[in-house]
């Protein structure tokens, strides 16, 4: 019984052991899936803007193929009748130009955070599922620690029913053989 209780001592310490490592493992995995679905969020968002972005693109792309160079056209200003006219086409060239700097540039910084942020969702795709592993690893220990205990448990309540038993039988057997003795005793001093 004694070898019994201390195995069962064992038993509830790795079970104890082994629900906190499940435990470490669950939180871990829940923070790594609120980390992806925050990268797939600002990817959802990523990419509306990427799209806005390529079709501004595309449009200074087509305008410019097509020959349609009207407003960026030195052309343009030249074609200017007095001073103030000069300056006012100059002006709106270089508002065009800047424009079509800023959206190129938008773009590049775009494309730039796209791969950026696929890159984390791949890293936090993979890691979810490396803790998703140890998380099913964990849970599956402790439940053999819990079944381990449980079986302790049993053997530990059997023992002690057995001992309480066999502790009773004895008591019982006593008593029988006092009466034995003292019948003896009294044959004797017959």
């Amino acid at each position: 019984l004694s070898e019994a209780e201390t195995e069962l001592t064992g038993a509830e310490a790795t079970l104890a052991e082994k629900e906190r490592e499940q435990q470490i493992a669950s939180d871990r995995l829940t923070t790594a899936q609120n980390s992806l679905n925050t990268v797939k969020q600002e990817s959802d968002a990523s990419k509306k803007s990427a799209s806005e972005t390529s079709d501004s693109v595309a449009e200074i792309v087509v305008s410019t193929y097509q020959g349609d160079n009207s407003v960026t056209s030195w052309s343009y200003v030249l074609a200017s009748q007095d001073v103030e006219d000069l300056n006012q086409r100059a002006s709106a060239v270089e508002i065009g130009s800047g424009v079509q700097e800023a959206v190129l540039s938008a773009a590049e910084v775009e494309r730039a955070q796209n791969a950026n942020r696929e890159a984390r969702q791949n890293a936090a795709t993979t890691r979810v599922g490396t803790l998703k592993t140890e998380a099913d690893t964990a849970e599956t220990n402790a439940k053999s620690a819990r079944d381990s205990a449980q079986t302790k448990r049993d053997e530990v309540a059997k023992l002690t029913a057995e001992k309480q038993t066999a502790a009773t039988e004895l008591e019982n057997r006593k008593s029988d053989l006092q009466t034995q003795l003292d019948q003896a005793n009294a044959d004797a001093a017959a």
